[in-house]
């Protein structure tokens, strides 16, 4: 094909979503019925390509009296409020709500042995049993606003399975909480909610493909039947199809139009995705294929600053190259944020320019690190690296502790301690605001790696830091884990001791659920060296507490190795 020379708008650069979906009225009355039922996960299941996630845009346009989100688990919700920048206000406060559950949470389990209390640490374990004011909160904000609260989670395997279980522990608090989660099939086998309403997304049939060509409202009942077989009722093709046909009608290609339908006729449907996808490509000038490449490989989601970091081109040139992609519909912009359309298109790219792209990968990314290494911006460069020397590299760039936090935690979450531990040093070496958070980490983390002497040393550097600048909660935290460190080894009157302090640092703060899990861990050292009688006082305090303050998880875990002490 010969390139740029469209003269109208195609009727195909604008993706039917929402109210513009065509023959999905069925689909669209079963969404609505899900928003009447009691709160719940639904899962939104099918191949890709199918249309699951124009599909979940309908729910934006219902008539229920809701507030909703819609993101990509590839970048998750943390970065959510820091581009979208036109959330209102109520928006903002359930957002704020649904975040404190994954970022205010500060308690993590040291240890592998059973038996072992949870206790206050720098990393903020995603722990349900810990933190139930947080849920408590959520639960009396979401009777407050009365509105129905519907999240949109596209790409939802990309959730960690703690991730994943919160949603699901939120939709069973509360009476207005709603979340679709989008996973295409080849993914479902990460999907870990067995309880999620299922809400498969089937293929078009020939009718319904039928109306997405007459559309354009021009092609003749032949071609459009043409397309309707070679589709395979996926509107997927059926969309780039006639964005193609499209493009040749209007340079009065005729002819080529019926030769191209027909050399798709009895391939397979990657064959054809493939033929489509070449074709699309060509339709753009040499720069802007240029750049097309460079964001295929880029992540996923991207923002103006990460596009220009990812860019060679000056801003005049970069300019007029993105308004073509996203002109045409092959780059798509929501909210300051934007996307190569679809994710098949920027697969076959990275697939079909492989060589061309793994050696420009690294020269990419390091280059882009080093243009948004202050910016939170930064945190997209994580999402999608699978090489983890890549990663350690892009870290070292990086000056942004939030972004570094941020990132250490997800790793941490997936058990990639390594990638955690060069989010961490990087950030002790800032030696920024959040260096007693780093230094913790750090401990945390040479703890689970074995290395005991250092673990040591971390959490006690980080509790002088917390000393010296008043942070009683932070000294009380990082005391709790030196104490389990030495019970560990076996040292029990350091660790007594170091469990005693924080508690007591606890109880002075106010601090009753920090307080009675000290007591918990204290009961179980006395256990240890043999002395019951005080174990089972300790224990006995920490259920009081947990009775207190409404800790029913708590209280049950306590029960349970007060009754076992008990019988011994």
């Amino acid at each position: 094909m010969d390139s740029h020379r469209v003269s109208g708008m195609n009727p195909y650069a604008e993706i039917a979503r929402g109210e513009t979906l065509v023959g999905r009225d069925h689909e669209k009355a079963q969404l609505q019925r899900f928003l009447e039922e009691k709160s719940s996960v639904i899962l939104v299941s099918g191949e890709r390509g199918v249309g699951k996630t124009a599909l979940l845009y309908a729910i934006i346009d219902f008539p229920q009296d809701k507030i909703h989100f819609f993101f990509d688990a590839t970048v998750g919700l943390s970065f959510l409020d820091k581009i979208h920048s036109r959330l209102n206000e109520e928006q903002m406060g359930v957002l704020q709500k649904v975040r404190n559950i994954f970022s205010a949470i500060e308690e993590i389990k040291l240890g592998a042995g059973s038996g072992e209390y949870q206790v206050s640490g720098d990393i903020r374990f995603r722990s349900i049993e810990s933190r139930r004011d947080i849920f408590e909160d959520l639960t009396q904000y979401c009777k407050k606003i009365k509105k129905k609260i519907v999240i949109l989670i596209e790409n939802a395997h990309n959730l960690s399975e703690t991730e994943q279980y919160l949603y699901r522990y939120i939709t069973h608090i509360t009476d207005n909480f709603y979340v679709f989660m989008e996973v295409p099939d080849p993914e479902l086998e990460k999907f870990m909610i067995k309880d999620a309403k299922p809400f498969p997304v089937d293929r078009l049939s020939p009718q319904e493909i039928a109306l997405i060509c007459e559309r354009g409202q021009f092609l003749s009942d032949d071609l459009i039947q043409e397309v309707v077989s070679i589709s395979e009722g996926i509107p997927y093709y059926a969309h780039w199809l006639c964005w193609i046909l499209y493009v040749l009608h209007e340079r009065g290609k005729e002819i080529e139009m019926k030769d191209f339908l027909s050399a798709l006729k009895g391939k397979t449907l990657q064959r054809k995705y493939d033929r489509i996808h070449i074709e699309i490509f060509h339709t753009l000038d040499g720069k802007t294929q240029d750049l097309l490449l460079n964001l295929a490989i880029a992540p996923r989601i991207l923002t103006e600053k990460a596009i220009e970091a990812f860019s060679s081109f000056e801003n005049s040139i970069l300019s007029e190259s993105m308004r073509i992609l996203t002109q045409k519909g092959i780059v798509l912009e929501k909210e300051e944020v934007y996307y190569i359309y679809h994710s098949r298109f920027r697969d076959f790219l990275k697939k079909w320019k492989k060589f061309r792209l793994e050696s420009k990968t690294k020269e990419l990314y390091l280059r882009a690190a080093q243009k948004l290494k202050s910016d939170w911006d930064s945190v997209l460069l994580f999402s999608e690296v699978e090489d983890k020397n890549l990663f350690k590299e892009i870290c070292r760039s990086i000056e942004n502790e939030d972004v570094l936090l941020t990132v250490g935690e997800r790793e941490y979450e997936k058990s990639n301690f390594d990638l955690a531990l060069a989010c961490y040093e990087r950030g002790k070496e800032l030696d920024g605001t959040e260096k007693a958070s780093f230094i913790g980490n750090l401990g945390v983390l040479y703890r689970i790696l074995g290395e005991t002497e250092k673990a040591l040393k971390a959490l006690e550097d980080a509790m002088e830091i917390h000393k010296e600048i008043g942070n009683r909660l932070g000294e009380a935290n990082q005391l709790g884990n030196i104490g389990l460190i030495y019970r560990q080894i076996g040292e029990t009157e350091k660790a007594l001791k170091a469990l005693e302090d924080a508690m007591e640092i606890h109880k002075e703060i106010g601090n009753r659920l920090g307080e009675a899990n000290q007591l918990g861990n204290i009961g179980l050292i006395y256990r240890q060296i043999g002395e019951t009688e005080k174990a089972l006082k300790a224990l006995e305090d920490a259920m009081e507490i947990d009775k207190e303050i409404g800790n029913r998880l708590g209280e049950a875990s306590t029960i349970t190795f007060y009754i076992c002490l008990a019988q011994v």
